[in-house]
């Protein structure tokens, strides 16, 4: 599960609401390159994939 926000008028923010101790956002990323050919609708961008610091610890 993700929570979604908006970050100005262009991007939105993916945050994972559990940890993670996969990559799951690089192999959602792989899967949809690859279907993206095939699809009749255009798939959006990845401008970036962060992960927590210290400051802002994801557990």
């Amino acid at each position: 599960m993700n929570a979604i926000y908006r970050l100005g008028s262009d991007l939105s923010v993916r945050l994972p609401l559990r940890p993670s101790t996969t990559d799951e956002a690089g192999r959602e990323q792989a899967k949809l390159a690859a279907l993206a050919p095939f699809l009749p609708v255009a798939i959006p961008t990845v401008e970036a994939i962060g992960s927590p610091t210290d400051s802002c610890p994801g557990e």
